[in-house]
């Protein structure tokens, strides 16, 4: 390879000098006495070499002592001195692990190692060394090259650490610097000394260029290749005897551009390096390479400059990482630009680095606008300082949960928005980076929510105005109620009694429609009470044990005589395993029954009306009862089926006319049926009848009490008549207290009639109540409840007050309530404060018979 310039007249000058390079010390602690006459300080190479920017290193294998290191070596390890310092001081192995490593390197077994190196100040470095051996005048040494790995890998990444051009370019320097030198340095007398030992060092110094991985070539200053190494033809793949003499571009294949190869033409004329990058490519295989050009200026025996040596780094690698992290980095950028969630990311100083469009449309400020400003200008005032303390406390963690932070536009408009944010790290992980945050402005969602929770605000306010009109539609109801039961009650009592008068066949039948449509308007209001009650939810069921199929017996009665005049057939059947008892609510059952019953003999023009009851146990003690009435009647269209449970709705106006009712029956039953926890279906069809069903699940009763499925007087069960009875029929005494005239006059006739030998007292209110019944102690009072002064609870105290005060010993008087509230809660009320019975108006005569027998033991008259 050197042969060329061997016959140039530099060869001998510059082998002899590199051989002179690479056994020369930097102080006595390393010079061999034989090369002690070259003094390193004094040649001009040493410039290059120290002022290098690649940390290398010349050792001895056998001691591991260094014999010298450039200024980058003494920088990155921090010593102002590395000669004769041990590498064992350096490397973190143990000396024995140094010493075979060195060997290793020794043999040419391994050139390339992977250590961590100790700097000076305790810190240590990944690093890879590249270690060479050479032999000069019989002593082996190595010659060795440390690249920091921590630094590149931290800035390329992946990409692969090629950086051993500092080789390359170091003996570019040795080889480019030697002719001058020699010729300084060497007077023409020991020219013959300095070629003997150039000849004994040429393999040395063919070896060195060969080993180096870097491509390496000697051009002249013509720009045509003078020599280069095994790497460079490789690289450039061409044999080696077609290379010398030939221009370089013609080498490299490439055509000559003005940037790049116009400089070959010109001759060098600084002693400096240069470095610059171009395109070359393979002969051999077409393959194109991106490679950086690092040269140096030799000169001749005349102290001119002969050419160049260069150093060739192969960065095609490298460039495809970076383009590809380009790529990826533009990728990104368009991602967080073009993102629709606003971006953001500010320094660990709270200062803004990127702004994406979304935050631009956001905020209505431009990036430019923003850009290196505190973040501080995106908030509100009154909620700067708490804004950044909520990020100052979320900056301890990697990542920092949803947060709400208000954001100010640049028109001062406020906007709400929904953080979620990252922190970045260094590779430490320690030292803050940067903080990322994307948010999702939730303005439109928070004046919805503000909307929302005033609307609800308003609903409350209407509930409230709706219960209170609900309270207040019930109470009108239940004062209407009593209002027209009160006179109703002497319209029905009359016409009973009327009805025991001398009639002939049509004043009978008069008498007979007046009592049918007194019992109609009663159950009206019944009707309008009971589902004014439900609809304020304040209608509770009392379930108690009862004979369920006495139940059925009775839910027959009411509707009996109207299915007799229709000539309809109306039955009950109950299964065999139905139980005699269960533990219902008879009353309101029996109610559901009665409507179910009546609209089915309504709707029925021939035919027949159903009732059955079939059972199917589910556990123990406990079991479905499913009740059914079925009829031959009009039935129902497909159409209509969804409306019949509505409150006041018929199938049609003609039915309304000519059936009648108020179409509160099927709700008032539905709801009924409800808070039993069951459901009201129905089967049905234009022309072909209905059935309506349903199931109850009840605890079912061993026992054999009697149901009670009437219950208006709520008489007390197992009470005995009063002791002399006998007389007591002749002697009894019968109070009664009503402030309505009307009502006080039937109710005494009615007495008259079916107690004719019982005295009668007549109070129109509660202060006279309380007298004649300090007067007359009677027997049996009948206590309207509501009358002026004194109403009917507070005579009752007085009373029951009389009674223990004066006469403990004495029988109580038996107390009944009459009232127009024909509520469940008034009965219960008149209960517990001391009366004993209770009659709703109207009053019926066998109710006030049943009243009679019970506490007098009257007969029938």
């Amino acid at each position: 390879m050197f042969n060329t310039l061997y016959r140039l007249g530099a060869a001998r000058f510059l082998l002899y000098f590199a051989a002179v390079f690479l056994l020369s010390g930097t102080g006595p602690s390393c010079a061999s006495p034989q090369y002690e006459e070259f003094n390193w300080e004094a040649l001009p190479v040493h410039l290059l070499f120290e002022n290098h920017g690649a940390p290398m290193m010349l050792l001895d294998p056998e001691t591991g002592v260094i014999l010298h290191a450039n200024r980058a070596a003494r920088i990155f390890y921090g010593y102002p001195d590395l000669s004769g310092i041990n590498i064992s001081r350096i490397n973190t192995l143990s000396p024995e692990e140094i010493y075979r490593e060195m060997q290793r390197a020794r043999s040419q077994k391994e050139n390339h190692f992977n250590f961590r190196h100790r700097l000076a100040d305790g810190s240590v470095r990944d690093v890879e060394v590249y270690s060479y051996a050479v032999t000069v005048e019989g002593r082996d040494l190595l010659y060795t090259v440390v690249i920091d790995r921590t630094e590149v890998a931290a800035a390329l990444g992946a990409l692969k650490k090629r950086n051993l051009w500092i080789v390359g370019l170091l003996v570019a320097a040795i080889l480019a610097q030697s002719g001058v030198l020699l010729l300084l340095s060497r007077a023409v007398a020991r020219r013959k000394k300095a070629e003997s030992a150039l000849e004994k060092q040429l393999a040395f110094a063919r070896s060195l260029i060969e080993v180096i991985p870097n491509p390496v070539f000697v051009k002249d200053n013509t720009g045509r290749c003078l020599s280069c190494n095994e790497a460079y033809r490789k690289m450039t793949g061409q044999p080696e005897q077609e290379i010398p003499g030939k221009p370089v571009q013609d080498i490299h294949s490439m055509e000559k551009d003005d940037e790049c190869w116009e400089r070959d033409d010109e001759a060098p004329v600084s002693h400096g390096t240069r470095k610059y990058e171009r395109q070359t490519m393979n002969k051999a295989s077409g393959e194109r390479r991106t490679v950086i050009f690092n040269e140096a200026p030799f000169l001749d025996e005349r102290g001119e400059i002969a050419g160049l040596v260069a150093v060739i780094t192969d960065i095609t690698e490298r460039k495809r990482a970076e383009e590809d992290l380009r790529r990826t980095r533009d990728y990104l950028d368009k991602l967080i630009q073009h993102a629709n969630a606003p971006i953001i990311v500010w320094g660990r100083d709270f200062r803004i680095i990127r702004f994406n469009h979304a935050f631009e449309h956001m905020t209505g400020y431009s990036a430019d606008e923003v850009l290196g400003r505190r973040l501080d200008i995106l908030f509100p005032d009154g909620s700067r300082e708490q804004s950044l303390e909520l990020i100052e406390e979320t900056l301890g963690g990697e990542f920092w949960e949803m947060v709400e932070i208000p954001i100010r536009r640049k028109s001062g408009e406020i906007r709400f928005a929904l953080w979620n944010s990252a922190n970045v790290f260094a590779d430490d992980g320690a030292d803050l980076i940067a903080t990322i945050a994307q948010g999702v402005d939730i303005t439109e969602r928070k004046l919805a929510e503000e909307r929302l929770r005033e609307t609800l605000a308003n609903t409350r306010v209407l509930q409230k105005e709706a219960e209170s009109a609900n309270r207040a539609k019930s109470a009108f109801l239940a004062n209407m109620s009593h209002e027209i039961r009160t006179p109703l009650n002497g319209v029905m009592g009359f016409i009973e009694l009327l009805a025991d008068t001398r009639l002939d066949d049509t004043q009978r039948e008069y008498i007979g429609h007046i009592n049918t449509s007194a019992h109609l308007l009663l159950d009206i209001i019944s009707n309008v009470l009971d589902i004014s009650k439900i609809e304020a939810e304040r209608f509770e069921l009392n379930p108690v044990p009862s004979d369920i199929r006495r139940l059925i017996e009775c839910s027959l009665v009411p509707v009996r005589t109207s299915a007799d005049k229709k000539g309809i057939l109306l039955s009950a059947r109950v299964e065999e395993n139905v139980p005699a008892n269960a533990v219902f609510d008879p009353v309101r059952l029996e109610q559901v029954l009665v409507n179910l019953l009546s609209n089915a003999v309504k709707f029925t023009d021939r035919g027949s009306v159903e009732l059955l009851l079939s059972f199917a146990p589910l556990a123990e003690n406990r079991g479905a009862f499913t009740f059914s009435v079925r009829d031959t009647g009009i039935g129902i269209s497909p159409g209509e089926i969804k409306h019949i449970f509505d409150p006041f709705y018929q199938a049609d106006s003609s039915k309304t006319r000519k059936y009648g009712g108020t179409g509160l029956g099927l709700s008032i039953s539905r709801r009924l049926l409800q808070q039993m926890g069951s459901s009201l279906e129905v089967e049905t069809a234009p022309g072909r009848g209905s059935r309506f069903f349903f199931t109850v699940c009840l605890p079912c009763e061993s026992g054999t009490e009697e149901a009670i499925p009437a219950d208006r007087n709520a008489l007390p069960q197992g009470n005995p008549v009063p002791s002399g009875t006998g007389s007591l029929k002749e002697k009894a005494v019968i109070l009664i207290a009503e402030d309505e005239r009307v009502n006080r006059k039937m109710l005494s006739l009615l007495l008259s009639k079916l107690a004719p030998s019982a005295s009668l007292v007549q109070a129109e209110d509660g202060e006279q109540a309380v007298a004649l019944f300090r007067e007359h102690r009677p027997d049996l009072v009948f206590m309207d409840l509501q009358m002026p002064g004194k109403d009917g609870f507070q005579a009752t105290a007085e009373i029951r007050a009389m009674e223990t005060e004066k006469t403990p010993a004495e029988r109580r008087s038996f107390i009944v309530a009459i009232t127009a509230d024909a509520q469940r809660e008034t009965r219960e009320e008149c209960l517990a404060r001391g009366m004993d019975a209770y009659l709703p108006k109207p009053l019926q005569r066998e109710e006030i018979r049943a009243v009679l027998d019970h506490c007098l033991g009257t007969e029938r008259p």
